[in-house]
């Protein structure tokens, strides 16, 4: 399991690239508060099927430039066995951006995705 970069290497060589799916959405939340350096994030949203969902994360958490770095990254409810919509959302949107990247990808048809997540009781 590894990030997109190294499952991307792994599929060129042949072999099935597998990408971690752990904590993709507070990935993508930090990834657009530090501005979305190259613009990777937002540009794999953008062929994400429902852009509604998109935008929303997108205008909600996007700081353009990145933010200060003395200020927090605001942070994303802990996932609980009644998660709320919205944290439903930035895991399928950040396990999404995780296999679409990189951005132009050489083949798609070797990656996979391993889906972890620790569920607290609270």
């Amino acid at each position: 399991m590894s990030s997109w970069k190294l499952a991307r290497e792994v599929a060129r060589a042949g072999e099935l690239g597998v990408v971690s799916g752990t904590a993709m959405d507070v990935v993508l939340l930090r990834w657009l508060q530090d501005g979305d350096p190259g613009n990777l994030y937002r540009n794999a949203l953008k062929s994400f099927p429902d852009q509604g969902m998109a935008q929303r994360f997108i205008d909600k958490y996007y700081v353009e430039g990145g933010k200060a770095a003395e200020k927090p990254y605001a942070p994303l409810q802990m996932w609980q066995l009644n998660a709320s919509q919205a944290l439903r959302e930035a895991c399928v949107l950040g396990n999404y951006c995780e296999v679409r990247l990189p951005p132009q990808p050489s083949n798609l048809s070797n990656r996979g995705l391993s889906l972890w997540a620790r569920v607290g009781q609270g």
